[in-house]
């Protein structure tokens, strides 16, 4: 995932480059998923979605399976794929420090994240709503959109000036 990420979001690659590196990714994502369909077929839904890391991992396998076709068909710059890569690499990096505690040096570091980021929640969610609010001003006043195509002004006009919010403010 990260040298997929390096070089197609960070270099202009050909469009069969591009094809080769999502096949690249489907092989990497292949092992988890036959491993995650046999297990969800011997348990059952019912015990399978009984431990709430299976949503997660669920979440996480069929989201990259949708990846690859919004990857494959509308191209890696497209909003929809975007918007799903960033929702895949949340989750790896949950699944990343859920595999971090294993190894004992790292158990505190982890718990003392964990910890952090959920008494930051309230803030995290008022600081997305700020950026929210800040792309829709510039909307209106029409920053960013000089980029926003006709057949995409629906989603163009809050998207465009949140990537610029974005920029800016992070």
């Amino acid at each position: 995932m990260i040298a997929y990420v390096y070089k197609v979001y960070l270099y202009q690659i050909e469009e069969e480059e591009h094809f080769y590196w999502t096949i690249l990714l489907f092989c990497g994502i292949f092992y988890s998923w036959i491993y995650d369909l046999i297990q969800l077929i011997q348990d059952g839904p019912v015990v399978y979605f009984g431990d709430p890391w299976n949503y997660i991992d669920f979440v996480y396998i069929y989201g990259s399976l949708l990846n690859l076709f919004l990857q494959t068909f509308y191209g890696q710059y497209n909003i929809r794929t975007e918007i799903t890569m960033c929702v895949i690499i949340i989750l790896l990096i949950i699944k990343t420090f859920f595999f971090l505690r294993i190894i004992e040096s790292y158990t505190p570091i982890v718990i003392m994240l964990v910890n952090v980021i959920w008494d930051l929640r309230v803030f995290l969610f008022f600081y997305f709503v700020l950026i929210l609010m800040y792309s829709l001003l510039f909307s209106v006043i029409g920053v960013g959109l000089d980029s926003v195509q006709p057949n995409d002004a629906a989603t163009g006009v809050v998207v465009e000036p949140t990537r610029r919010v974005l920029k800016t403010v992070v």
